[in-house]
């Protein structure tokens, strides 16, 4: 179908049935994909709006545990009780985590993958650009005093 086609069908009024939740539902209530094999061609998404946000959701989720795994062999139990025993806080910089938008970073120890604690965007992106090296951030300790 053509944009035109799927835009007058969207005025016309027509249903469509929902595989997610199983609901008959108005095509308002699905967005619209543009197809792999003719890029000038259009169709409705098989899940309605809300189902596919939720899938959304839950494939997210689903990522960050297993990324937390697969990194850190950390479950999302393991990283949440961290978190708790920090205070929800950064352990730099204090700041709480209802401050930022993204979830802390898991910061390790490179050489032996053990886990230090959970660091906030800007903590953990300054220790990496310094490369965790204790003497290199010695030196900018002090041109920071002079």
């Amino acid at each position: 179908m053509t944009k035109e086609e799927i835009e007058k069908k969207v005025r016309v009024g027509g249903e469509r049935h929902c595989y997610g939740c199983g609901f008959s539902l108005p095509l308002t209530d699905f967005y619209i994909k543009r197809t792999k094999d003719n890029l000038n061609s259009y169709r409705f998404n098989s899940p309605c709006r809300s189902c596919s946000n939720i899938r959304t959701v839950e494939r997210i989720r689903y990522q960050r545990e297993y990324m937390l795994y697969l990194k850190y062999k950390l479950s999302l139990g393991g990283y949440n009780k961290l978190l708790e025993s920090q205070d929800n806080k950064c352990a730099v910089c204090k700041l709480d985590q209802s401050f930022f938008k993204k979830n802390f970073a898991v910061d390790h120890n490179h050489d032996t993958g053990e886990i230090r604690g959970l660091l906030c965007t800007n903590c953990n992106q300054g220790l990496g650009l310094f490369m965790d090296n204790i003497d290199l951030l010695g030196c900018a300790i002090k041109y920071l005093k002079t």
